[in-house]
């Protein structure tokens, strides 16, 4: 997954959508960090199952738990998302 990185077109910190929209995008690109980093930890549980190096009792625990968290920070951020295009903070960011 790629890293998401956001830069606002806008300059003026005096602009009310930058102080109504900033927080949003921080937090959408807070909770896009916190899903990539649990997704590195899973891949190495998954590899180490792979390769028998983990019980599957083990790895099945680990999976229910990494499944558990990525539902609720997608959940999460689907949430974000919609506040943002509801707010027209998507306009603000440069997708490139």
């Amino acid at each position: 997954m790629a890293l998401l990185l956001l830069s606002l077109t806008c300059v003026s910190i005096e602009d009310p959508q930058i102080t109504r929209c900033t927080p949003i995008l921080e937090k959408i690109i807070e909770v896009q960090d916190h899903r990539q980093r649990e997704l590195v930890t899973f891949e190495r549980d998954l590899t180490l199952y792979y390769h028998n190096a983990m019980h599957p009792w083990e790895f099945r625990a680990k999976r229910d738990i990494w499944l558990t968290t990525e539902n609720a920070l997608a959940s999460e951020v689907n949430s974000l998302y919609e506040t943002a295009e509801m707010l027209d903070c998507l306009d603000m960011v440069d997708w490139e």
